[in-house]
Order: C-alpha cells, then sequence, then structure tokens
C-alpha cells in the first residue's frame, strides 16, 4: 500500500502539482488515466472554488490517495463548516440518468458530479458534505506484487 497526501490552497497551487497528482493516479492504476483524473479533479476544483471564508488560505483542499493492491481509493476534503450534499445528487443521477445529463448537459455548473459518478467504481459524501471518497478498482492487476 502506498499513500499520496497533498494540501492545495489555490487553483495555482493546484496546477503547479497537478502533473505530481496525475502521476500517482497513472502509476496506481497501472493504466491510462481515461476519465478517472478529472473526476479528482472537479473534486479539487470544486473544494476550492466553493472554500467558505478564508478557510482555504488556512486549511487548503486536502487530497489523500490510497493506492491498495486491488484498488485506489481517494479523499478530498473541504474546509469550512458547510459542505455539498453530494449523496442526494448521486442518487438522483443514478435513478434519472439520462434526465440529470439533459439538465446539465449546457449549464456553466453542475457536470463534475456526473464525471465523478461515471468514472468512480464507488463514490459517496460524508454526513457534513464536506469530505468526499471516489474508489476506482484496478483493472489489471499483478498478483506478484
Amino acid at each position: 500500500m502506498s499513500i499520496f497526501n497533498r494540501v492545495f490552497f489555490s487553483l495555482q497551487d493546484y496546477e503547479n502539482h497537478i502533473q505530481g497528482v496525475r502521476q500517482k493516479i497513472s502509476t496506481c492504476l497501472n493504466e491510462d488515466l481515461q476519465i478517472f483524473d478529472v473526476a479528482i479533479s472537479e473534486a479539487i476544483i470544486n473544494g476550492i472554488n466553493y472554500s467558505q471564508d478564508g478557510s482555504l488560505r488556512v486549511h487548503g483542499v486536502y487530497l489523500k490517495i490510497r493506492c491498495l493492491k486491488r484498488k485506489m481509493i481517494v479523499r478530498v476534503k473541504t474546509p469550512g463548516e458547510e459542505g455539498f450534499n453530494g449523496n442526494d445528487r448521486i442518487k438522483a443521477f443514478k435513478e434519472k440518468k439520462e434526465q440529470m445529463i439533459n439538465q446539465t448537459l449546457l449549464d456553466e455548473s453542475g457536470r463534475g458530479i456526473l464525471i465523478m459518478v461515471e468514472a468512480s467504481d464507488y463514490l459517496i459524501y460524508n454526513k457534513l458534505g464536506d469530505e468526499v471518497l471516489l474508489m476506482k478498482r484496478k483493472k489489471n492487476i499483478n498478483t506478484n506484487v
């Protein structure tokens, strides 16, 4: 098991480190990134954009990637007291996928949750809505590791 931790204090900070994050994801999953890195970026960027009152400058958006033998677990935690009610959005998307896509297709925002649901094998927010967990199973597992 390997663990990768990083804290981002601004979009510029994330942009400066995005290649390292993408490399970690690619190495862990033993495959091309496809869309899972986009899902993680959505979670981080949303955390940065929607952080409250100056808490971003103090606490930052926390990224933790755990690379296990058969899967990758990613946690993104945002600062502030109020989070995002993502579990209701996930449920609505799963129940009415086509309708949700049509509703958000041309919107300026709202597609991030759709990307995260489609790219992840498992996706859930904590009760406060300030932390999201994304899980992706590895396709090519080397049993000799």
